[in-house]
């Protein structure tokens, strides 16, 4: 039984006449890398990872051109077409040694669009786990004749360099808006809403002064309570755990995985409660909070987060744009114990120094930061789905060029029926 998908069938059934379809195998030498993360270091030769950003090595052990993509992890959307010396993570698969018959560049760009189909199965399940060689070595590639494989591929550079200094653009306005509104943020929970208040010195570690009538504590004392979450495994059942990747933007993110059959005693999330990140392989996110506004039915929530819920005299919307702030966060995560994973434990945590405004003026204080919020958030979405929109249109643009569903060969770029 073939090992093609229909989809990968129903693309070969509509290439241009004049094209060819060839196994993989029979157009590059497939290997992998021999090296492992700990041979990382600041050498200067790229060092290709589970990554889409290579790390550096003092060695090499390829010196050529290839096409590369990774074996587990990321498989389907990691793609790296390299010159030169360089080095291989030992579960990164090497594309080299290109037959006369394939033109390199125009592999990366069918490998680019095609080798997804492969790695989903062409199926609406998601990527498979591992990258098994005969997925490389059965791969069918269609090729045209040379001399248009080098036009399709130097049309494609063309095209795809406009897009890519477009979506850079619109990633780096993102970048900046959303430091404007962090600027916001930071301004409003550090001097507050009353522009015109009286300050004093507090020589906080993260802050020098604050409005004269805010009061300073220990980040503890703004909870009734500092809770880890279930260390239980999942099986099965209605109630889903809510996990780091859930905290995004200082909100948790709706989720219905299921897996446990019913909320661990004491472990239950109400609307309001916080759940802070302890703990990660990235320095990234560890004392990252976000707010849950969920109704809390069968929901709980793993380990590594921990469950932080106020005292009556603090609304914890404000308390997530404080403790998320770009004043205080930096300094919390300068606190983390760094071993095999980050860490930043309840008590250390909890042990910070914060300034406290009045309850009504941190509610005044959150109100301020969402209103002066709006537009930016608003061009920042606007900005996110015009990067959406141009990968996609990026990555259909490759699709049809690379099956001669349009010939970029001819002026005008005829469409193939």
């Amino acid at each position: 039984m073939s090992r093609e998908s229909p989809t990968t069938r129903g693309w070969l059934r509509n290439l241009p006449r004049e094209w060819s379809v060839v196994r993989l195998r029979y157009l590059a030498e497939i290997t992998t890398g021999s090296g492992d993360t700990q041979d990382a270091d600041d050498g200067p030769y790229p060092f290709i990872v589970r990554s889409q950003t290579p790390l550096g090595s003092s060695e090499y052990t390829f010196d050529t051109e290839a096409i590369l993509t990774v074996g587990d992890g990321a498989v389907g959307e990691v793609f790296h077409h390299i010159r030169g010396r360089f080095h291989v993570h030992q579960r990164v698969y090497v594309l080299h040694s290109f037959s006369t018959r394939i033109v390199s560049r125009f592999l990366y760009y069918f490998f680019l669009s095609f080798f997804k189909l492969i790695a989903q199965d062409g199926s609406a399940r998601t990527t498979v786990d591992s990258v098994r060689r005969w997925m490389l070595t059965d791969m069918p590639v269609a090729v045209p004749p040379v001399g248009d494989q080098r036009r399709i591929a130097d049309y494609l550079d063309r095209e795809t360099a406009e897009i890519d200094a477009f979506i850079a653009d619109q990633e780096r306005l993102i970048e900046l808006l959303t430091e404007r509104r962090a600027a916001v943020a930071n301004r409003l929970v550090t001097r507050g809403s009353n522009e015109r208040a009286a300050l004093r010195v507090v020589s906080l570690p993260w802050l020098n002064e604050a409005p004269k009538h805010w009061q300073t504590c220990q980040v503890k004392r703004l909870f009734l309570s500092m809770v880890y979450g279930t260390s239980d495994p999942a099986t099965e059942g209605p109630v889903t755990a809510l996990a780091m990747g859930d905290i995004q933007g200082g909100r948790v993110l709706d989720a219905d995985r299921g897996g446990f059959p019913i909320v661990p005693l004491g472990l239950d999330l109400r609307r309001g409660d916080i759940l802070f990140d302890r703990t990660n392989g990235s320095a990234d996110v560890v004392g990252k909070v976000g707010l849950f506004d969920g109704d809390g039915t069968n929901t709980t929530f793993a380990s590594y987060l921990v469950r932080l819920r106020t005292v009556n005299a603090v609304d914890s919307a404000w308390a997530v744009f404080l403790l998320n702030s770009a004043a205080f966060w930096p300094f919390a995560r300068s606190h983390a114990i760094k071993t095999l994973q980050v860490n930043l434990s309840p008590s250390r945590y909890g042990s910070l120094p914060v300034v406290l405004p009045p309850l009504e003026e941190q509610r005044s204080i959150g109100t301020r930061i969402r209103e002066e919020s709006v537009e930016l958030n608003t061009a920042i979405a606007d900005a996110q789905q015009a990067v959406a929109l141009s990968r996609e249109r990026r990555a259909a643009l490759i699709t049809a060029a690379v099956t001669g569903q349009i010939d970029v060969t001819r002026r005008g770029g005829a469409v193939h029926g």
